[in-house]
Order: C-alpha cells, then structure tokens, then sequence
C-alpha cells in the first residue's frame, strides 16, 4: 500500500491505527475521526500525539496531505484530544499556539465527551494573557462547565458589548433580549464591566440591529428594563454613568455614559441624592458629561436641599471652558439659583 511509507520503524504493531488516522487526515473527514478519536485509549493517544508532532513539524511530504479547512479542523480535534499537558507545556510558549486547537465554537461538541486535563490552565492563561477570544455566549457555557475559572473583568467588558452584534434582522428585538437573558441570566452580572474599563460599548449598543425598532440600542434597554427589578440596582448604574466620565475613557464611550444616564430618566429625588457624583461630573474632560451634570443640576437648584455653596465655586471653571454650551448653561444655573436662593446668592457675592 502507498500508505505504508508513512508508517516509521518500530511502530509495526499500530500500523493499523495510524494508517486509519492517515487517511482520514489527509482527507479531512471529520465524520470519521471523531468516532475514532473517542474510542482511543490513553496508550493509542500518545502514540497518536507522535505522529502529530511528526506533523507540526511542518513534515508534510512524508504525510502527503494539503493543509485546507477539513485537514486543519482534523488536525485541531487531534491535538485537542491527544495531546498530554507535557505536549501544551511545550507548546504554549508559541504565542498563538490556540490557533493548533478547534474555535470555541467547535469546541463545545468535543466538550460534551472529552475534556483534557490540561484544558483549565491553558485556556484560562490564555484569557487573562488576552491571547485568544472567546465569544460571549461561549465564555458562559465554558464558565457553567466549569472549563474557564477566571475571567477578569476586564476581559469581559472587552467582548460582552459584541453579543449584540448580530448579522441579519430581528423582528421583535426586545422580546429577543428578554428571551437572551431569561436563558443567560450572566448577563446581568456581567454588563456592569462595561462601567469601569475601556470597551466598544459606544459603539455597539448604537450600531446594533437590536436598536432598529426600539429607541434606545440592546444594552441601553436592558439596564432601563431590568434596573426595575433591581437587577442591576438602578441607583448604581445612575451613579456609575456618572461615575465614568472622569475615568480617562474615551470621547466616545464617555459620552455614552451621558446619554444612558439621561436615558434612565431619574427623577428629581435621584438627582438630589446624587449631588455627589453630579459635582464630580462638572471636572470631567468629557463635555458632554460637563453638559448632562449641568442639565440636571439645572433641574434640582431650585429645591430646597440643593448644595448652592458647593456649586458656587466651581462656577469660574465653568465659564472659562472653551465650550459656549457649557458656558450658556451655567449661566442658566446660576439666574435660576439666584431666583431660588435669592439670600445664599447675595450672602455668596458679598464674600
């Protein structure tokens, strides 16, 4: 048989095994090396493991397979089955030696029958070392599995924004998100990374087919939807829009921040109460965080409660910004705080 010159010395007796596994290799058939790679036993996979080492040695005149899609899928459930953690160990230190294992999609039907013993280490290295993307969905089932253990926070915030990129129409988007969190309630948890690190969010709640028919984008909605049931408390998000303007975020996603805040519509004992972070949003670089804390205190200087004496100073920073709306609105806080707190006004001014 021609196939007999791809079988070394000294393995005779697994002539069989690795004849098999030659031909469906070279001829990428999937349907037929899955059935096989399940009834190998711990001896056969390492001898296996040899030979696909021979072949990551970049040997394929000696194999005689042309490297296309179902040669590679192959070859990556393979290795995923194969390989001993000696084997990861050694080839790790590639920086993308992932790209030798199936996607995360292919993954999960592997998953179902085989897990190696090596798989949590080096795909949880992997993702905190950002050297590999997991889709969204597929992080939560790997997570529920228990096969990824830590997933920093950061990282999520860098991929959940993408579950909302969808190719394709959706014809009632928001019982769409209802039916996506009711089946991933992680959801939940998980968008408030958004928050605190730099991410598309900006750019992916606005650009969504989800925000077609629905006025505000996905993860808007969400938070308006579910704050109402506490989940994520609402009083935190509202601080948190707040909160993120002087968080070195970009123009973009900054501004974001501003629109979710006038989005969740807070009353007028919520804009009291956040006084705090209202006051701290009027230093931020992002304009229109400046404008949106303007807005509001706008709202509020007329109650009774309104902390005048801790707005007042801040008025010459006001003024002096290089933006006309800032400048304009100021102005309007201060005649309507003088209508108001006619007293604390003229006590101020003769300080």
């Amino acid at each position: 048989m021609e196939n007999m010159k791809y079988v070394r010395k000294g393995r005779k007796g697994d002539n069989e095994l690795i004849l098999r596994l030659v031909s469906i290799l070279a001829q990428g058939q999937t349907e037929y090396l899955i059935p096989l790679l399940r009834q190998l036993n711990t001896t056969e996979k390492k001898k296996v493991a040899v030979l696909l080492r021979d072949i990551d040695r970049l040997k394929w005149e000696d194999y005689s397979f042309t490297p296309d899609e179902g040669v590679e899928d192959c070859l990556a459930y393979s290795r995923f089955v194969c390989f001993s953690k000696s084997d990861i160990e050694y080839i790790k230190k590639d920086e993308e030696s992932w790209r030798l294992f199936p996607s995360p999609e292919k993954l999960l039907s592997i998953l179902e029958w085989y897990r190696p013993n090596w798989f949590t280490d080096y795909y949880n290295e992997l993702f905190e070392q950002n050297r590999i993307y997991i889709p969204y969905l597929y992080l939560i089932q790997w997570k529920r599995a228990g096969l990824i253990t830590s997933t920093p926070p950061a990282r999520i915030a860098d991929i959940f924004p993408y579950l909302f990129w969808i190719n394709g129409d959706i014809n009632q988007p928001e019982r769409f998100l209802i039916e996506l969190v009711t089946f991933y309630p992680e959801i939940l948890e998980d968008i408030c990374t958004v928050f605190a690190y730099p991410c598309d969010v900006a750019q992916q709640d606005k650009s969504s087919v989800l925000h077609v028919g629905m006025p505000y984008g996905p993860i808007t909605t969400i938070l308006r939807q579910y704050s109402r049931y506490g989940t994520p408390n609402r009083m935190w998000i509202l601080k948190e829009s707040l909160a993120a303007h002087n968080r070195g975020f970009k123009k973009i996603q900054s501004g974001w921040y501003a629109d979710l805040f006038m989005a969740m519509e807070p009353s007028c004992e919520e804009l009291l109460e956040l006084q705090n972070e209202l006051l701290s949003s009027l230093h931020s670089p992002c304009s229109k965080g400046v404008h949106t804390a303007l807005k509001c205190i706008k709202r509020i200087c007329p109650e009774k409660t309104f902390r005048s004496n801790d707005f007042i100073p801040l008025v010459p920073m006001l003024l002096s910004s290089s933006h006309k709306s800032i400048q304009v609105a100021t102005l309007a806080v201060m005649k309507l705080l003088a209508q108001s707190h006619p007293c604390q006004s003229v006590d101020k001014e003769s300080a």
